[in-house]
């Protein structure tokens, strides 16, 4: 039996509720799988709002709890969290408090095990096309997530695990500019007024309308960036690189060299962001670099000949047991799972 709306909202925030009630979930269910709900929910939110005073003590972990006893979430296949991620902010545009000001929602997310919590990320959502636009400083895609965002320009960015982009409050008023930490991919809106800057440490990639892939972790020990199609610049020391389609950029951060590749097979660069990993002829060293941010795993190499050996596949949707078990058919090596760490052995 559903309830009203307004109910519903006042048992997601209400702190001592810890499970939401079946027919909360049938109301959920009605307002976000049906038309009929969705209706009926933009008549409700054309006439309700709270007000900041109203939500300043919510408990959004808690109430992150109770929305994922809805969502069900699937450990079997990491790209499964890309499906979580966005039927999450479906609902958080549905349901998570509507404001005087517009459809203003938080987006909170957490798993205290293998989660980063972000207590600055914010969001306003539309509900009707489910598109989440970034308004505060930052937006983080936690460790073996991969989390799709479009900006307030329609550049759409897609992060990779353990990756954050930090947006400015002014960003499309002078100029187009954001951060990453981390590997993203965008696919830039065209704007012959405004360049779109990403600011990746060292060095800055500059678009006018493109797409294009970015990896600047602060751990790594360079910053790559591959062009798809359009045109970009790389800046740095002053200096400019243009870039053309299939070609790719690295800066070495110890000597801070700078190298540039041409006629590069791009495939690879984009097809993560649908959940397929390709490897051609990569070293394990590279290949546990990419597994270890896309599936939040720690890969514990016991002999160090492993890092030399190549592998090519080109894996869809694939769990890690799964990846693994490719690599030991065809290379010596032997893998052994503990929890959220991989050990690799030489074959005996």
């Amino acid at each position: 039996m559903r309830i009203s709306i307004e109910n519903a909202i006042k048992e997601l925030l209400d702190e001592n509720v810890e499970i939401l009630p079946a027919e909360v979930k049938e109301t959920l269910s009605f307002l976000f799988d049906t038309e009929e709900g969705k209706e009926c929910f933009n008549d409700w939110f054309q006439n309700n709002s709270m007000n900041s005073e109203e939500i300043s003590g919510v408990d959004f972990e808690k109430m992150y709890s109770k929305i994922s006893g809805h969502v069900k979430i699937s450990e079997r296949k990491s790209v499964s969290l890309v499906g979580f991620m966005r039927k999450f902010q479906k609902i958080a545009a549905l349901f998570i408090i509507p404001l005087v000001i517009g459809a203003v929602t938080f987006l909170y997310y957490s798993q205290k095990s293998n989660r980063e919590l972000s207590n600055e990320l914010a969001a306003i959502a539309n509900y009707d096309t489910n598109k989440v636009f970034p308004l505060n400083l930052e937006y983080v895609s936690p460790p073996g997530a991969r989390l799709k965002i479009l900006l307030t320009d329609s550049t759409e960015v897609c992060l990779n695990g353990n990756s954050k982009l930090y947006v400015s409050r002014d960003f499309g008023r002078k100029e187009r500019r954001v951060k990453l930490n981390g590997e993203a991919f965008f696919d830039v809106s065209r704007n012959e007024k405004q360049r779109f800057i990403v600011d990746a440490g060292e060095i800055d990639v500059i678009a006018l309308g493109t797409s294009f892939y970015v990896q600047a972790y602060p751990s790594e020990k360079t910053i790559e960036a591959v062009l798809l199609t359009g045109k970009v610049a790389i800046e740095y020391n002053a200096q400019q690189i243009i870039l053309q389609p299939n070609q790719k950029y690295t800066y070495i951060k110890d000597n801070k060299e700078e190298e540039l590749s041409k006629n590069i097979d791009t495939k690879r660069y984009k097809a993560w962001t649908d959940g397929e990993l390709i490897f051609e002829d990569d070293t394990m060293e590279e290949i546990i670099r990419r597994l270890e941010h896309f599936y939040n795993v720690t890969i514990v190499v016991e002999n160090p000949e492993i890092y030399s050996y190549g592998f090519t596949a080109s894996l869809a949707n694939c769990s890690i047991e799964q990846i693994m078990e490719y690599i030991k058919l065809s290379s010596p090596i032997e893998y052994k799972i503990i929890k959220n760490e991989i050990r690799l052995s030489s074959r005996k």
